[in-house]
């Protein structure tokens, strides 16, 4: 539900910024374009703060804080006077959408065992696919009469149902051990072992003792804000983290070209007749597929690190198979199968972010690769505004994304850690249990 929230809100745009010229015929698509960047500074800013925030004081209270910051400005911004005040709104929406997005990743891979958790990682990548599908579906019921604004209003809906539901969510056990909060850690999992008809095994439950200390004895480095940050460039991350950085801006600007700005290039050229709408719908149409495949094929021999690159290899040749589109049709196909490989490779990479790193620095690490995006948020809109206004030929917007999605191909083969069947958190002697509780994930919570 969260991610798919999270899927909304950058579609929204494609709705919105057309709407725009006619309410606002002043503004240029340039202007335009730095609405659509406000939106991503605002991500930037809230994935780093939030992502740190919730390796403090929990993933639960976290998604609570940012979807309600969501809301508010999802509203205020439905009643944006002029071009300027909806840029700032934006960017508060933005700050909320960010700090949520690495959270809904960080609490889910931490309740999944390791047995096929790359495949459920994947596949959650579903839920963002039915978040534009959803965002197009209201468009097209809301738009024509009641305009962008009345768009934005309804599209808070899903966001609230995130704030009813948190309350049956527990808490990440892990987080809890690694903030010394044993006893509540093992009453989630004793819920689940109910649940789920099994005894929690007796290792774990001689573990909590030594988990449950409140004692302000906690050294100070541990209480740090800035530590997990610090620990993405140890000696064991550092190079895992500046390969998975430039992984997220290339993929990035390559899926923010394809999706937001590629169909505002065909409309310009007068290629394909069908309303904005029919077109989401239909291009959309490999989606889910691409992402279901991706989730089969991360489990296989291939790993994470393989199904990538084969992604982006594949990816790159079939948008340039866009380059020379002549008809509506051939469109339509071309898109829907770039966007079967596009999609694949953004699932394989949302499961691979968050196995990189252990529970201590996990949300920090996922936020700040999700960082990387906004940055290719902020870059994009008006760099591709100003090609599309300079009405340049298809083949250079091709082109660059073509080279980004090989350079992600590229990157992915670098990468130093292959994550398929490893554990998602190495036993150290400042974290005893979370190793443990990974034992326990392959005999019991895989019966959830």
């Amino acid at each position: 539900m969260g991610l798919g929230n999270i899927g909304m809100k950058p579609l929204l745009l494609s709705f919105i910024l057309p709407s725009m010229a006619k309410d606002w015929p002043e503004t240029s698509s340039i202007e335009r374009g730095l609405v659509a960047s406000s939106l991503f500074l605002g991500m930037l800013i809230g994935s780093f703060i939030f992502g740190t925030v919730a390796d403090k004081i929990g993933r639960k209270s976290t998604l609570a804080i940012t979807s309600i910051f969501a809301i508010g400005f999802t509203v205020a911004a439905s009643f944006s006077p002029t071009p300027w005040v909806l840029m700032l709104f934006e960017m508060g929406l933005g700050f909320g959408v960010g700090g949520n997005l690495p959270v809904c990743y960080t609490l889910f891979v931490e309740f999944i065992p390791q047995k096929r958790r790359g495949f459920y990682l994947a596949l959650l990548a579903t839920a963002w696919s039915a978040g534009e599908v959803i965002a197009a579906a209201i468009a097209w019921g809301v738009m024509a009469e009641h305009g962008w604004r009345r768009l934005l209003q309804i599209s808070t809906i899903p966001t609230g149902a995130i704030l009813f539901v948190l309350p049956f969510i527990p808490e990440s056990p892990r987080f809890l051990l690694m903030r010394m909060k044993g006893r509540r850690a093992f009453s989630i999992l004793q819920k689940i072992g109910n649940r789920n008809r099994r005894p929690i095994p007796s290792h774990i439950e001689g573990l909590i003792p030594y988990h449950s200390t409140t004692s302000s004895g906690v050294s100070s480095r541990k209480r740090e804000l800035l530590a997990p940050l610090k620990r993405l460039f140890n000696k064991q991350n550092r190079k895992q983290t500046v390969i998975l950085w430039l992984m997220w801006l290339c993929a990035s600007c390559g899926l923010l070209g394809v999706i937001i700005f590629l169909p505002d290039y065909f409309h310009a050229k007068g290629i394909g007749n069908m309303s904005i709408y029919e077109d989401i719908f239909l291009s959309t149409t490999g989606n889910v597929p691409g992402i279901i495949v991706a989730a089969f094929l991360i489990e296989t021999r291939l790993g994470r690190k393989k199904t990538m690159a084969i992604l982006s290899f594949l990816c790159a040749a079939f948008i340039f198979v866009l380059g020379p589109v002549s008809s509506a049709t051939y469109l339509i196909v071309a898109s829907a199968i770039s966007k079967f490989f596009l999609y694949g490779l953004w699932a394989a990479i949302d499961a691979y972010t968050p196995e990189s790193y252990s529970t201590q620095e996990r949300s920090t690490g996922s936020a700040a690769a999700n960082c990387w995006a906004r940055i290719a948020g902020l870059a994009s809109p008006p760099i591709f505004s100003a090609l599309l206004e300079a009405q340049m030929s298809i083949w250079v917007p091709i082109g660059i994304w073509v080279a980004l999605f090989i350079a992600t191909g590229v990157l992915a083969l670098l990468l130093p850690r292959e994550t398929m069947g490893r554990d998602i958190d190495e036993v150290d002697e400042d974290n005893v249990a979370l190793g443990s509780i990974e034992m326990m994930g392959d005999e019991e919570m895989d019966r959830q």
